[in-house]
């Protein structure tokens, strides 16, 4: 797994011909088509996490990128040990605001996956993008998520 710096997944999405999606997007999406995980059991948040991620955004044999975007919100974010683990087995010691994203080869899914339970976890808003893919998936701080369209930049 790559970490990498906003402006770094700013040029990869530019690269697939995407942009991030909107801080409002998931308000725009019908309410049965987004769903809140605040009250969750750690179960049900990891089976959005493995099943719904997977379906939508992983089942393509190609990089997929998560981004945290939102994470200073609630007293969680004090205690990244976890967090930190996962960064230390890939041999790196940077810190989410200087790296706040995560490049994953289709080998490296289950630490993506690690990362999506804990952002979640932790009430930490992010969003997963692959570059062939037509929708991402989004999460805000508060727990909700949804799939939505992956923004394009359009042609000039």
């Amino acid at each position: 797994m790559q970490f990498l710096t906003q402006a770094q997944c700013d040029e990869w999405l530019k690269q697939a011909g995407r942009t991030a999606p909107d801080r409002g997007a998931l308000g725009l999406l019908p309410p049965d088509k987004r769903q809140n995980l605040e009250k969750s059991s750690a179960q049900a948040i990891y089976h959005v996490v493995s099943v719904e991620i997977r379906k939508s955004i992983f089942d393509r044999a190609e990089p997929v990128l998560l981004v945290v975007h939102d994470y200073a919100h609630w007293s969680s974010n004090q205690q990244l040990l976890l967090y930190s683990l996962i960064r230390r087995h890939f041999f790196n010691t940077g810190t989410m605001e200087e790296t706040p994203g995560h490049l994953a080869e289709p080998h490296e899914y289950e630490f993506l996956e690690a990362v999506a339970f804990l952002c979640t976890m932790y009430g930490w808003g992010f969003y997963v993008a692959s570059r062939g893919g037509e929708h991402m998936f989004v999460s805000d701080h508060h727990g909700t998520w949804g799939i939505v369209p992956s923004p394009s930049i359009r042609p000039f």
